[in-house]
């Protein structure tokens, strides 16, 4: 595995781990190999069209891409892919009601039906 490959994933787990220990509005700090990222999801609805704006991703690596999950009680649905990193918002091919939750995972380049991968960074929508 290239150094740079190894980082990322590294950065990926710490990511997940965060995410297991917080829940709504997730703002959180992470460092890794000595690089500090801020990592944060936040999710807003207008006219019932609901956008997710996240920062702190690197860019996905070749052959992968993030996928945006909604989740509404435990059923996830396909909202959305992108491959950059840095800031990135985008409208989500989904609603988002009160009380679902947001999610991006990694997957396989293209997308998959489930989520396959542990969640990266969500976050809980509230009106």
């Amino acid at each position: 595995t290239r150094p740079g490959r190894t980082r990322l994933y590294a950065g990926i787990a710490l990511a997940a781990a965060a995410v297991a220990a917080l829940a709504i509005g997730l703002t959180t700090s992470l460092t890794s190999g000595g690089s500090s990222n801020k990592l944060a999801l936040k999710v807003s609805v207008d006219r019932n069209v609901a956008t997710m704006t996240v920062t702190g991703l690197p860019d996905a690596p070749a052959g992968k891409t993030y996928e945006v999950w909604v989740i509404n009680g435990a059923t996830p649905s396909r909202a959305g892919l992108f491959h950059e990193g840095g800031k990135r918002s985008m409208t989500l091919a989904k609603p988002v009601a009160p009380g679902a939750k947001v999610a991006i995972t990694l997957e396989p380049a293209g997308g998959v039906d489930a989520p396959t991968t542990p969640v990266i960074v969500s976050a809980t929508y509230s009106a």
